[in-house]
């Protein structure tokens, strides 16, 4: 009977289209190709698996026609027909997520033409009628063809060239609320400044009023931006791009387009707000967290500063977040400069650095998992602050103090290793911890019971000063669980400091020694607990046989025998 139910409950189980589905979107294309040639139910669960996502455009222009191979660029071998199109309709409708970008080299494959005749012959606006995400790094003009009102997510890359070609952007961005109007999230990727661009990215938030998220350049959030944004209901998430590279031409984006930062907002400005990541000078952020719109549903928040910040700068956004953001769960404050006006003044190498009375706000917020604070001089905290610290918060999971600040007169020290051992024993959530270490100096032996981490995948070490990799991995390995990874370097550019790269190549050397060593002595240490553990159990089992024993026997006999328990 259980055999002939389990032969019969096999066909009905695979018959069920979404658990099919699930088991395909873990097979390789490969292996969907042959699951659609099984039988017809499977064909159309394996067709859609194989649809549903594409990277690239050259499987789908194919459905049309031939393309012509005398051609080095792909083009059809003739005009496309209405035949062509029904056999288009068969795929068509499975394609969801569109994704073709310019490493797929796909323009110096399709010529222009191609997509001029299919917006020509086609029987209806929607090509894909079923797509919900288009993201387009190729020729802007393209992506209009593929563009319709189900389109909830669309990113766009728009080349600097963009603004004197005859497609200029103030022709394309009306576009994309004109046939996108129920767009959910919007991405644009550019080196346009804003202030070439602001009237027309205006004019398209307000006429995307579905919008939920958001993600432009680095200096977009200005003040008519702001304003715009502030009007959406929906808006949840306002996130930024770093540039790839700054280029000093006035047309391009930089830090001016955000000086004059003052937005006047209405009550309940951005009231969906939750994660909100801007490039903004502190003093300006604090400002208008005080004054303008105070973030009170904010769980994530992401500043980084197009200046390097003063001190009293910096401990002052610290107390304004805590005072105005109490929700907040992830918090970054950078404020080193990735690209930078040629004018731009480098920061002293002496100077006050934050002590732990500017970061003790941070206190004040329970609910917070990941911390991540860059300033160009180290921070002036104790060991046993970082003990206060990490007392507070025993749900951490990511904390990254400073690891790798620019380099300065060393007046301020680093944290000795032993600023571990209190994140180790009292935050078992940890996963990613990055301080500056001073790993110079000689370490205090641990003992055999020293806590180590629990959870901790990774261990930012930054620029941390160190000499003997030996010693300093034998300290590592009493703490670290095996396979957590070492990570060094720097998040600024070494080129803009001189005389730095060789040093911080000295310093990422030496950790490099102590990553190649510490997964074996951490074995070792490993092994070592466990015989130490097997041992403590071997006693304290002799010790119970004992007693049992010296329990059963006689008191006189114990005296003879002047034999006392454990």
């Amino acid at each position: 009977m259980t055999t002939t139910y389990n032969h019969m409950a096999m066909p009905r189980i695979l018959d069920i289209p979404e658990l099919l589905d699930t088991i395909f979107s873990f097979m390789t294309d490969e292996d969907n190709v042959a699951n659609a040639r099984v039988c017809k139910r499977w064909s159309n669960v394996a067709l859609d698996v194989l649809w549903r996502e594409l990277h690239d455009l050259r499987p789908l222009l194919h459905l049309f026609a031939p393309f012509d191979s005398t051609r080095v660029s792909i083009r059809f071998s003739r005009p496309l027909l209405p035949d062509d199109w029904k056999r288009f309709d068969k795929y068509s409708c499975r394609v969801r997520r569109l994704i073709v970008d310019s490493k797929t080299n796909l323009e110096s494959y399709v010529n222009p033409e191609v997509f001029d005749e299919i917006a020509r012959t086609r029987p209806r606006l929607e090509i894909l009628p079923r797509l919900n995400t288009l993201s387009w790094g190729l020729s802007v003009s393209a992506s209009v063809v593929f563009m319709h009102k189900n389109i909830k997510h669309f990113e766009i890359t728009l080349p600097i060239d963009m603004i004197h070609a005859r497609f200029k952007p103030s022709a394309f961005l009306p576009s994309i609320s004109a046939r996108m109007p129920n767009l959910e999230s919007l991405s644009i990727f550019t080196d346009i400044s804003m202030k070439v661009i602001e009237e027309e990215a205006c004019a398209l938030i307000r006429s995307l009023p579905k919008l939920k998220k958001i993600n432009t350049p680095r200096f977009y959030f200005t003040t008519r931006v702001a304003e715009e944004l502030a009007r959406l209901s929906d808006l949840g998430v306002i996130e930024f791009e770093s540039p790839n590279a700054y280029i000093e031409d006035i047309e391009i984006r930089g830090p001016a387009d955000i000086r004059d930062f003052a937005p006047k907002l209405e009550d309940g400005a951005f009231p969906s707000l939750y994660d909100f990541s801007s490039c903004l000078p502190f003093t300006i952020a604090a400002d208008s967290f005080e004054n303008v719109f105070p973030p009170r549903n904010l769980t994530a928040l992401y500043l980084d500063s197009p200046d390097f910040e003063e001190s009293a700068s910096f401990a002052r956004i610290i107390s304004v977040v805590a005072d105005n953001c109490p929700l907040l769960e992830r918090l970054t404050l950078n404020s080193f400069v990735q690209a930078r006006e040629s004018s731009f003044e480098p920061p002293p190498e002496s100077g006050p650095g934050l002590d732990f009375d500017a970061l003790r706000p941070i206190l004040r917020m329970p609910n917070l998992t990941y911390l991540e604070l860059h300033h160009h001089f180290p921070f002036d905290i104790s060991v046993k602050q970082m003990e206060e610290l990490a007392s507070k918060w025993p749900s951490l999971e990511t904390l990254i103090l400073n690891n790798d600040p620019l380099p300065h007169d060393g007046t301020r020290q680093p944290l000795p290793l032993e600023a571990l051992m209190p994140f180790a024993r009292l935050c078992p959530r940890l996963k990613l911890l990055g301080l500056y270490l001073d790993a110079t100096v000689p370490t205090l032996p641990l003992a055999l019971d020293a806590v180590p981490f629990k959870a901790l995948e990774t261990l930012s070490v930054g620029v941390s000063p160190i000499t003997d990799s030996g010693a300093v991995a034998l300290f590592l390995s009493k703490l670290c669980p095996l396979g957590c990874e070492l990570e060094k370097g720097v998040t600024w550019q070494e080129t803009e400091h001189e005389g730095v790269g060789e040093d911080v190549a000295c310093i990422c050397a030496a950790w490099k020694k102590v990553e190649e060593l510490l997964p074996l002595l951490t074995k070792m240490r490993m092994e070592e607990r466990e015989r130490t553990r097997q041992l403590k159990a071997e006693v304290e089992d002799l010790r119970m046989r004992t007693d049992v024993l010296m329990a059963k026997l006689p008191p006189a006999t114990k005296d003879a025998l002047g034999c006392t328990p454990f």
